[in-house]
């Protein structure tokens, strides 16, 4: 038996539900994007999630609904990539010779080059910026590897990384700051 309470929690779910099923999955919506950007595929996980996190925001009294930012702030995230980016140029050397250390039966020459670059760049990460907690950050290189790498990739990649980022953590080359980081 249905429920004659269908309000406003139910209305939001329902639209949830619907932008699930039938939006992101709709192979036209697809084709709209694709001819927008090649780029789609790697954006529309990201965009739908900000959709349902603005749904979910939604309040019955809200009159107006403000969407979302995508991004917080342009130029932070410019910052961020910028210092990122020197950084896993800078500490190259030093991070290679720490994943050699890491991946101790393989050859550094076996490992893929982008296997090689994401764990460069997740090391450099984590050694930079002291308030993104190591989980964050082997998370989100795991992401990449997913997406980018090799099938078994991201199996490898978390088994090395985790084993430096302990491993550095304890020798004090890794140090978080901030709450819940400490």
């Amino acid at each position: 038996m249905q429920s004659e309470d269908r309000g406003f929690r139910h209305d939001r779910e329902s639209l949830i539900r619907m932008f699930k099923k039938h939006l992101i999955n709709d192979e036209a919506f697809q084709e709209m994007l694709e001819e927008e950007s090649i780029f789609w595929t790697d954006d529309l996980d990201h965009a739908a999630s900000m959709v349902i996190k603005t749904i979910k925001s939604i309040k019955e009294e809200d009159e107006d609904v403000e969407i979302l930012p995508l991004w917080r702030n342009d130029d932070d995230d410019k910052s961020f990539a910028k210092n990122l980016f020197t950084q896993a140029l800078a500490q190259g050397e030093e991070n290679e010779k720490l994943i050699k250390e890491g991946a101790q039966n393989w050859e550094l020459e076996r490992i893929a080059l982008l296997d090689k670059i994401i764990m460069k760049m997740a090391l450099a990460e984590a050694k930079t910026f002291p308030s993104i907690p190591l989980k964050v950050t082997l998370n989100e290189y795991i992401e990449l590897s997913k997406f980018y790498s090799t099938e078994k990739s991201h199996g490898f990649i978390n088994g090395i990384l985790d084993q430096l980022f302990t491993k550095l953590k304890e020798s004090g080359a890794i140090k978080k700051t901030g709450r819940g980081l400490i």
